[in-house]
C-alpha cells in the first residue's frame, strides 16, 4: 500500500494557481471647468463631468490636460459675442475668464499617431436641453447661433479598431493580342525572321522597320518593304506578294493592316 501511495504522489502534478493577466488601464484624459460665480472648479478625469448642472450656471472655459498625448490634443471654445477662438494644446485655457462670456460650445480633436490609435468623444450639458449626443474628433459639442449657455461637458477615448483589409483579385495577365509589333532591321534571312517575329510579340502584324515586315496571318509570309514603296500597290518586288493585305499610312514607315 506505501509503495502504491509513492507511485501516484510521484505522478501527481502539481497544482499551479494563475493570477489573472493584469490589462493596462485606458488611457484618461483630464480635465476642468471655469464656473461663472465658482471660478476653477477641482480637475475630473473623463468620463467625469467637468462643470455643473441643474445649477443654472455658465461654463466660460476649459482646460484639457494633455497626458500620454501631449501635443497630439487640441481644443477650441466657441463663446458668447467672440465666436470661435484658436486652437490651444494642454493645459491651455479654451474660453474666457473675469469676463462673464458663456461658454457655448468646444471641439476637441487628436493628431498624429494618437489620432491613428484614439478616438476623443465630447458631450455638453446645455441650457433648456439637457446632454447632447455625443460627438467626436473634432467634432462641435453643444451649440452655437442659439445663445445657449454650455454647462458642463464630458470627454472620454475609444480605442479605434483596427479594420481588416480586403483581399484584392490578383489581377491575370492580358491576353489580348495586340495589333502591331515593331522591330529593327534583324539581319537575318527571310525564314528566321518569321520565326522570330512570330514568337516575340504575337501581334496580328508584325514589322521589320525598313526591310521586312512579316504578317502571321499569311502562314509566315516575308513581305519586303522598303521605303516609299507600298506592297499593296502597283507591282511587287522579287519574294513579295502584291495585295498582301498591307496598306501604308501617309507618314512615314508605320504599316497598318487593313
Amino acid at each position: 500500500m506505501r509503495r502504491l501511495a509513492a507511485i501516484l504522489a510521484a505522478l501527481a502534478l502539481p497544482l499551479v494557481v494563475l493570477a489573472p493577466m493584469s490589462s493596462a488601464a485606458p488611457p484618461t484624459l483630464t480635465y476642468g471647468a471655469h464656473v461663472a460665480s465658482l471660478g476653477w472648479l477641482p480637475d475630473v478625469a473623463s468620463p467625469a463631468t467637468a462643470g455643473t448642472t441643474g445649477q443654472s450656471r455658465q461654463m466660460e472655459a476649459l482646460r484639457i490636460a494633455g497626458g500620454t498625448f501631449g501635443s497630439d490634443l487640441s481644443y477650441r471654445a466657441h463663446v458668447a459675442n467672440i465666436g470661435w477662438m484658436a486652437w490651444v494644446g494642454p493645459a491651455f485655457v479654451a474660453g474666457t475668464t473675469g469676463q462673464a462670456r458663456q461658454l457655448e460650445a468646444v471641439q476637441v480633436r487628436l493628431s498624429g499617431a494618437s489620432a491613428l490609435a484614439y478616438s476623443v468623444e465630447c458631450r455638453a450639458h446645455v441650457a433648456n436641453i439637457g446632454w447632447l449626443p455625443w460627438v467626436r474628433d473634432g467634432s462641435t459639442c453643444g451649440t452655437t447661433g442659439q445663445g445657449r449657455r454650455a454647462e458642463a461637458v464630458q470627454l472620454r477615448l475609444v480605442a479605434r479598431t483596427t479594420p481588416t483589409a480586403t483581399p484584392t483579385a490578383t489581377s491575370t495577365p492580358s491576353t489580348t493580342t495586340p495589333d502591331l509589333a515593331v522591330t529593327g532591321d534583324t539581319g537575318i534571312d527571310d525564314p528566321a525572321a518569321a520565326q522570330v517575329l512570330a514568337g516575340m510579340a504575337r501581334a496580328r502584324t508584325a514589322l521589320i522597320v525598313g526591310d521586312l515586315a512579316y504578317d502571321p496571318g499569311a502562314r509566315g509570309r516575308i513581305l519586303r518593304v522598303r521605303q516609299g514603296q507600298d506592297p499593296g500597290r502597283g507591282s511587287a518586288p522579287a519574294g513579295q506578294s502584291r495585295g498582301a493585305g498591307w496598306r501604308r499610312s501617309l507618314r512615314g514607315l508605320r504599316l497598318l493592316p487593313p
